[in-house]
């Protein structure tokens, strides 16, 4: 909570004063990226020390997704590196498994920010809601605030009851009262740094007062910066970034003496200008072990949740024939990174299909697959990469010419909406009511201790590799 004694004494404004924003977002298992990114915050922030600017160092959330202890020490050591002033905490930090958060979050060397996410007693964590960073122009409070849904985001077998998120209206009251507190205290530069999506975001924006800056993310991985109008009529900048640690973004915001933001200007650099970082990568090698190579691919496959993607595909194609399934669905999102044609070693497949959801088979009916698959077509959730389903989508986005192959025979035959298919996929959307309504609560007929990374391994095996060159 805020409090007077825990706040630095604030400074008038004598003239106009530029902040320089540095963020990251979603670093999920990216270790590479975030070698990189060690060195680019370190060299942007030294670059804005050196033309008079204050420099504040933040990180969205969305940290790590998994439940082994190593990979979150290792994501939060070298994070400490970043010589970040405060995270975020997005939904997929703690959906994984609070316990691994607390155990992470504790080395950390930075607060992390949630003020909506409520930790109960026995939980033996609590996050902040704020922080104030002392510059040279005068001092800067940070906000932090997650996904108000990230309470419903739970894979199987996970449960989240030691905390509870509030609802958007309820974030809105309380970021409003850290406002006032902030600006009671004579601090009216304030940021927040918000892992609660783009709609959510520009709501906050508009129906508070006092917010100057907020650094969000981007749902689609399309960042687009806006100006809103806050409740006062005063510019609330939004600035967003890409996920996985591909780019450092770096907004430069100048303030009026009484300030509020007089223009801002914003820039996406890619991690790959950046040298490794040697200490990050004496972490990672700690911590992970040497990477091992998985298999040797020859595509150059651009991530684009907008089309289908080979890998989805051959996943699916594995999980089909792993459950023996009539259908198998793999949600776009669940890759979260690019292909490159060399070897494709064990880190960069944990970056490639992070989460660790485990394959589940379904029984639900062919008219709720229909369903599925039209919401699908037209955006409204994420793209399905389908095996033992085809169909083609006409200039109105609705599916056509759904057909199923048969198991036994290998034809295809029309989806029967009456009848009950068994469908594999990841166990996400049946806990989880977000995208796809038609798979939640479905009634669970297999299980597997295979994640979608697991599947990729198990498929790459049965080609033959280790070793081997894949075309996917």
């Amino acid at each position: 909570m805020i409090s007077p004694t825990s706040l630095p004494a604030s400074q008038p404004f004598q003239s106009i004063s530029t902040l320089r924003l540095l963020y990251g977002n979603d670093l999920n298992k990216n270790w590479d990226n975030m070698s990189r990114l060690v060195n680019g915050f370190a060299q942007v922030s030294q670059a804005g020390h050196q033309h008079g600017m204050d420099v504040v160092r933040l990180d969205n959330g969305n940290s790590y997704s998994g439940r082994c202890p190593k990979g979150w020490v290792a994501n939060v050591l070298v994070k400490n590196l970043m010589g970040l002033h405060a995270s975020g905490i997005g939904n997929l930090d703690v959906e994984q498994g609070w316990q691994n958060f607390i155990n992470g979050a504790g080395l950390a060397r930075f607060p992390w920010l949630a003020g909506n996410l409520k930790a109960s007693q026995n939980s033996g964590a609590a996050p902040q809601n704020v922080t104030v960073i002392q510059g040279q122009h005068g001092p800067y409070a940070v906000i932090g605030v997650t996904n108000p849904l990230a309470k419903t985001a739970v894979g199987p077998g996970v449960s989240l009851e030691p905390i509870s998120v509030s609802n958007l209206p309820e974030t809105i009251r309380q970021v409003q009262q850290d406002v006032n507190r902030l600006e009671g205290l004579g601090i009216k530069r304030i940021v927040v740094v918000s892992h609660m999506g783009e709609a959510a975001d520009d709501t906050l924006a508009r129906q508070t007062a006092g917010i100057d800056v907020i650094v969000g993310t981007a749902d689609w991985d399309r960042p687009v910066n806006q100006t809103v109008t806050s409740a006062r009529g005063e510019p609330v900048t939004i600035v967003r970034n890409f996920r996985r640690g591909n780019t450092l973004g770096v907004s430069d915001v100048r303030f009026t003496p009484q300030g509020t933001v007089a223009d801002e200007n914003s820039v996406r650099i890619p991690s790959g200008v950046f040298g490794r970082s040697p200490a990050a990568d004496g972490v990672l090698n700690a911590a992970l072990g040497p990477a091992k190579p998985v298999a040797y691919l020859n595509n150059t496959i651009p991530l684009d949740w907008r089309r289908l993607n080979p890998v989805g595909l051959f996943v699916a194609r594995t999980a089909r024939d792993l459950s023996q399934a009539d259908v198998a669905l793999v949600r776009a999102t669940e890759i979260r990174d690019d292909v490159t044609p060399g070897w494709l070693t064990d880190r960069k497949l944990s970056t490639l299909l992070p989460f660790e959801e485990k394959l589940v088979m379904v029984s639900v009916s062919g008219a709720a697959i229909y369903s599925a698959l039209q919401r699908s077509a037209q955006g409204k959730a994420p793209l399905l990469h389908p095996a033992g389903i085809r169909y083609q989508i006409d200039a109105a986005g609705t599916p056509v010419g759904v057909t199923v192959q048969d198991r036994q025979t290998g034809r295809w035959g029309p989806l029967d909406p009456r009848r009950q298919y068994r469908v594999a996929m990841t166990g996400y959307p049946v806990v989880n009511n977000m995208e796809y309504p038609e798979f939640y609560g479905a009634p669970v007929v297999w299980q597997s201790d295979l994640s979608a990374r697991g599947m990729f391994e198990t498929g790459v095996r049965q080609a033959g590799s280790p070793g081997r060159v894949i075309d996917l």
